[in-house]
């Protein structure tokens, strides 16, 4: 716990906040982050609070800081519909029902909500999980690849360098071989659901979609996403919301 940050005061900031940046809002921490919260809500800032949701704490988010409701932006992160995947590459996260409880409340309560599909950890069903989030989304889906696919090398054998070897060497001591063979089989289905041109494909068929009653586009693309079909960069970073 950074406490200095937690006591600290906050001003009011020209750009929105990231909150929380470098962690998740959990049971253990989440009075800290509900004192940071509450400066930089009562500082005048607008928040876009990123979380793995856990529907008891977004909920009394809600409830107590409903008089903000306009400076803050939900985004959850819900990377696969199945859970299953979610648990073998989020340990000890959220299940798909609590985080589209949170989502469900947070909507109905009349915030605004957005999804991170960022990783995408199941390319082959990402319609799926689209399609059944996308009646309480007011404002976007993300959609981004997993990156630094070299975190999870296992295969010794096929290391190409001195220290991609020592990483794998590392990780198969540490998982042991049962895990570690698991583990390699999950890396390369995200591999091949993330390769260009199954990315083209996701693109091309995800397009398209709309918000909700609007004409407003859904879905959003991060910059792997986007260098893989060809689309330019943003030259800024994401606008807020206008009422």
């Amino acid at each position: 716990m950074r406490q200095h940050d937690v006591t600290k005061n906050y001003p009011s900031m020209d750009d929105p906040i990231m909150f929380p940046g470098t962690h998740d809002i959990t049971k253990d921490n989440f009075e800290a982050c509900y004192i940071v919260l509450e400066k930089l809500l009562k500082a005048g800032n607008r928040v876009l609070i990123v979380s793995k949701p856990r529907p008891e704490l977004i909920e009394k988010i809600c409830v107590d800081f409903e008089e903000y409701k306009r400076n803050m932006l939900f985004r959850f992160t819900i990377g696969s519909i199945n859970d299953g995947i979610l648990s073998f590459w989020e340990p000890n996260a959220p299940s798909y029902e609590e985080r589209m409880k949170a989502l469900l409340f947070v909507y109905k309560n009349g915030f605004r909500t957005s999804v991170s599909i960022e990783p995408m950890l199941d390319a082959d069903h990402i319609e799926d999980l689209v399609n059944d989030l996308s009646d309480f989304i007011n404002h976007s889906i993300w959609i981004g690849t997993m990156n630094h696919m070299w975190y999870f090398d296992v295969d010794i054998k096929n290391a190409k360098t001195d220290k991609g070897r020592s990483r794998a060497e590392t990780n198969r001591a540490y998982l042991g071989k049962q895990k570690s063979d698991i583990l390699k089989i999950g890396k390369k289905k995200i591999e091949e659901g993330q390769s260009q041109d199954n990315l083209k494909k996701i693109y091309a068929r995800l397009k398209d979609k709309k918000l909700k009653d609007t004409d407003e586009p859904l879905i959003r693309w991060k910059w792997h996403i986007r260098k893989a079909v060809g689309l330019p960069q943003p030259d800024g970073p994401e606008q807020w919301p206008v009422d």
